[in-house]
């Protein structure tokens, strides 16, 4: 069987000729991500997701997607597009290999999904009561992208976080701390107060606020071209 601990040599191809990026801070012992922008707009992402299950299977998965953590939530993003490269049971040495060929084979039509995912994000397709609330939420955790990128604390977030993604470090906690201080000091400048509600409430979620913020300014910066 391929395996799961050798992706990044398997998919060294992709990262060297067609510039995906190893986004090591979201990684895990069950889950590599390979990513890179696509488009010109600088609102789509591309995210190859390597996962290992408990019994030995290895899956891939292509994801091409708005700023989002590469994890479940792109399921619940309705702007998000799953294509599944393949899945791997057997004893195939060649089976990440293929699934690096297959990738590459559907490379050059993904800038296409820029302007689907414009439209989606403008007017969602999908319009269950979960996917408005979904949606309605990830607009304003971007709303609280946009406050702290223009907070006076953010050049020296993104100073530190530069220094992680250089490091190839996995841990942002520290940075966390810094983006939790900056959407509390500026939180006040906030005018809409559905926002202002937002922030308050995601604060204290499983998934803090400033953990998010700091996942998204990671990822921008990482793949920034």
């Amino acid at each position: 069987m391929s395996s799961f601990y050798t992706a990044e040599n398997e998919f060294s191809k992709l990262i060297l000729e067609y510039n995906f990026i190893p986004l090591y801070s979201m990684w895990n012992k069950n889950t590599i991500i390979l990513s890179r922008k696509i488009g010109h707009q600088n609102i789509a992402y591309c995210h190859i997701i390597i996962s290992a299950n408990g019994s030995g299977g290895i899956s891939v998965n292509l994801w091409i997607a708005p700023l989002e953590y590469p994890d479940a939530r792109l399921d619940s993003n309705s702007a998000a597009f799953l294509i599944k490269i393949g899945e791997e049971w057997e004893d195939n040495p060649d089976f990440l290999q293929l699934c690096q060929s297959r990738i590459i084979n559907v490379f050059n039509g993904l800038d296409k999904f820029e302007n689907t995912i414009e439209q989606e994000l403008n007017n969602p397709s999908l319009l269950s009561n979960a996917h408005q609330i979904r949606m309605k939420n990830y607009l304003l955790y971007l709303a609280v992208l946009k406050l702290i990128k223009e907070s006076l604390e953010y050049p020296e977030i993104k100073k530190e976080i530069l220094k992680v993604i250089e490091k190839k470090a996995k841990s942002l906690t520290k940075i966390n701390k810094k983006v939790k201080e900056a959407i509390i000091n500026n939180q006040a400048k906030v005018k809409d107060p559905k926002l202002f509600q937002f922030i308050d409430e995601k604060q204290r979620a499983v998934i803090s606020l400033s953990e998010t913020i700091t996942d998204y300014i990671y990822i921008e910066l990482a793949l920034k071209s």
